[in-house]
Order: C-alpha cells, then structure tokens, then sequence
C-alpha cells in the first residue's frame, strides 16, 4: 500500500520577531497609525508563516530610514517575497543594535526556511540564539529552541528536535508562558507522530489544546485541531479526524489564514482517500496546491503533488503519478526534508511496482527505508518493509515477503496505526492463499474485518469480505 505524504502543521513558537522603530519626534498621532500598521503586519505574518511576532517594547529610533526599511522588509514577508524581504533585513543589520540584530536574523531565518534553505535558516537561527543568550534574554531563547527544534525535525534529526522543543517548554514554563508551553508540546507531539508514538502525541496534542482553548488562542486551536485529526486517522477513527479537520477549517477560515486551510484541505484529502472518495480527494488537494503555490510554501506544495499523485496511482492514470511523484521527490531533496525524500522515493516504488518493474520498484522501497530507519520514522519504516514484502511476493519469494510483512505488521501494532495493521493483515492473508492454506488466510482476513467494524474503513472491508466470501465458497 502507498505511504502517504502528509501536512503535519508545524507551529512556530511565539518570537519570530518583528521590530518597531519611530521618531522620539512623532506625534501621539503619529505613533498610534504607526502602531496599528505593524500590529496588522503582525497579524498578516502570523498567519502567514504560524508565528507571533516579538514586540519586546518599542525600541525608539531616529532614524526614519531604518524605520521604513523594517517596515518594507515586513511588507515583503506578508506578500511571501521572500528574497525581497531577506536583502531588506540584511540592510539593517550594520546599524541595528545587539539585541535588534537577533530579531532581525530571526526574521531573516523565517524567510529561509519558508525558501527551503533550512540549512542556512540554522545558521541564522543560531546567530539569534547566541546574541539573545548573551543578553540573557529568556524569551528570545525559548523561541530560538523551539525554531531550530521545527529545523532539526524538517532534517529529519528528531532527537535533536525534541531535545531542543524540551529546552523551550522548560523556558517557556519558568517564565509562566503560556502560549509558549502550548506552542512547544505541540511541536513535541509532531516529533512522537513522525517516531510512531501516538499515543504520547495525541497526549501533548491534547494538553496544547487545553491551554489554547483557555487563553482564547483561535489559531493555536485550529492548529491543534489538525494535528489532533492526524492522530485519529492513524488510529482509524476518520470521522472523528473529519470533524477536528472541519473545525480547524472553520478558525482558519474566520481568522483569515490561508496557510492553515491549505494544511487543512491537505490532511482532509488524505482521509477521503482512504474512504476510497478520491474525486474529494483529488479536490481538497487540488486546493491545498493552488495556495501553497501562491504563498511560497515549497514543503507543502510538495505534499499536495506528492499526494495528488497517489490518487492518479489509484485511478490508473500511471504516467501522470509518476509525474507528480517524481516533481514532490525533487522539491523534497531541494528543500531538504529528509521525511518528504523517503515518502516519495516508497510512492514512485509504488507506481514502479504497478507497471511490473519490480527491481526498479524494490530500488526505491530500499532507498525509503534506509531513510526511514536513518531518522526514526517507524511508521515509513513499516510502510517500506510492508511495500517490499508485496514485491517480493510478485516474484514468488513467499517466505522472505511473509517474513516481511509479519516485521511490518509488528510495528504497526506497537504505533497503533490501524491501517497499517489491516493492510498487513491483509498482506499475510494474501501470501496463504497464494500457498493454498485457504483456513489460515481465512484467520487473517478475519482479524481485518474485526478491526474494519471497529474503525471506519470500508474500503477495506468490502475488499475483505469478498475474499473471505470466495474462501468460504471454495471450502464448500
């Protein structure tokens, strides 16, 4: 079965950091129009790219010219100009003050990374992190941590990640920070998503949303909500991952952030297809592309391609999802997501594997997992040895695809990934008819519909009890 390349909403910690500049000159006027034209540049940069912006106090500055460079440099990012933005920030870094230029290479690091150059958005961030360390400025760390920790896991090192994302809530938490604490366990619970431990992420997941809930966050709960309906579709309980994705969609759309109903429209689609509805999926990614593209977002236009490509796979429509994968493959190791590299290096096995290229195929599931087992991921690590065990069972090596689905079954046992446990189950069952042990694939079959009745799968299910109906007509 196709590993899936999903938009897990990442959410950057508060301090990613806008600075205000004025005349000491200015009129209470003045000042006020001032005021309200960044504090809207605030907003139109937090949705855009999921950050609060750090306005610690209101440095007072002279210089007008530094004044409209700022505010020129902010005006870029809202427009996702990215390289505008950068070249206008790198002006002010020779006549910014100490702690000014952390906030600029903060702002500077954001641009980056919404470029895909996470590794010079590191080095940036790092440069932040020393200056605002130096000034023992609490805030401005806790946020550095948690925005290096965002690049680790994009890198695919995830123990660095949640290292770092651990050093943020403790900050965050001395200094009685409660966004910040809410920011930071969700970015944990993405780290123990992508290991395939759910059930500590949907723990961190539902404590982020407590405290967003409490303090009136609608962003932080909207992208809460949608980690939330990540975990309930791998337990494959899609209704309720529908109905958390849906209200997610409904803040996202009151509080005008794009960004968010791109990721949302992403993850949905990811569900109608497994409910095997793919012209809704195939629509809901298609929105997803269209505002990633518009906003500059490389990593999720690269999942929306990936994932539209999985659907044309399904259809049929095999030239056009070989396209698709190998263009989501590309932008993955452009932008250097180690996680996006191997789900699309195991969707182009797939398509190889449908048009009978079997070492071609087997090439590429090899290629995923190694990756996989690299990073931690232990949910791409099953899908991987589950994709080469059907491979090996196209060339009629049933011993080694049997032992390769019962190891990738087990750890779909261990995350909790539902799906993934029928699909196995599914697998072995395949390989004992294939043997001519029609009572033992009869076992298996019936342990997936065991589990299809408790989960809302019914592709699988009527898949299954067509097989199960055949066996049982057999044995008569």
């Amino acid at each position: 079965m196709s590993t899936e390349s999903i938009t897990i909403l990442s959410i950057l910690a508060g301090g990613l950091f806008g600075l205000l500049f004025w005349r000491n000159s200015a009129s209470k006027k003045d000042a006020q129009n001032i005021l309200a034209e960044i504090k809207e540049l605030q907003k139109q940069v937090e949705q855009s790219s999921k950050v609060e912006l750090y306005l610690n106090g209101l440095p007072e500055r002279a210089n007008t010219k530094i004044q409209g460079l700022l505010r020129d440099g902010l005006k870029a990012m809202t427009n996702y100009e990215w390289d505008k933005a950068i070249e206008i920030f790198e002006k002010l870094l020779p006549c910014a003050r100490k702690k000014d230029k952390a906030i600029i290479y903060s702002q500077m690091a954001l641009c980056w990374q919404n470029k895909g150059n996470n590794e010079i958005a590191m080095r940036d961030y790092k440069k932040a992190f020393d200056i605002f360390n130096e000034i023992n400025d609490k805030y401005g760390i806790s946020a550095c941590f948690c925005n290096m920790g965002i690049v680790f896991k994009i890198l695919g090192d995830l123990p660095k990640a949640l290292v770092h994302y651990q050093k943020a809530l403790d900050i965050y938490q001395e200094i009685d920070n409660k966004e910040g604490v809410a920011n930071a366990l969700c970015n944990m619970g993405n780290v123990h998503q992508t290991l395939g431990e759910m059930s500590k992420a949907l723990e961190h997941y539902q404590k982020a949303l407590e405290i967003y809930q409490k303090i009136d966050n609608k962003e932080g709960e909207a992208n809460v909500r949608c980690n939330i309906g990540i975990e309930y579709k791998t337990f494959g309980k899609m209704q309720k991952a529908l109905e958390h994705y849906q209200k997610a969609l409904e803040i996202y759309q009151e509080i005008d952030n794009t960004q968010g109903e791109a990721s949302v429209y992403g993850n949905m689609g990811v569900v109608y297809g497994i409910l095997g509805e793919l012209p809704k999926a195939l629509e809901h990614y298609q929105k997803a592309l269209e505002i990633h593209q518009e906003t500059g977002n490389k990593l999720g236009e690269a999942n929306a391609i990936g994932n539209m490509g999985n659907v044309y796979g399904i259809l049929g429509k095999l030239p056009k999802a070989l396209e698709h994968q190998q263009k989501a493959l590309e932008m993955h190791q452009k932008i250097g997501n180690k996680v996006g590299e191997a789900n699309a290096f195991c969707c182009i096995g797939n398509v190889y594997e449908i048009l009978g290229e079997t070492l071609k195929a087997l090439g590429h599931y090899q290629k995923a997992l190694e990756m996989h087992q690299e990073i931690g991921n232990k949910l791409g690590e099953a899908n991987a040895i589950g994709n080469m065990g059907n491979v090996y069972q196209t060339l009629g090596e049933l011993p080694k695809a049997l032992k390769l689905h019962q190891k990738s079954l087990e750890i779909h046992q261990v995350v909790g990934n539902k799906e993934g446990e029928t699909n196995a189950l599914c697998n072995i069952g395949n390989i004992y008819v294939t043997l001519g042990d029609l009572q033992k694939a009869l076992e298996y079959y019936q342990k997936v519909l065991e589990i299809c009745q408790g989960y809302n799968l019914p592709v699988i299910k009527e898949k299954i009890e067509a097989c199960i109906k055949i066996i049982k007509n057999q044995s008569v």
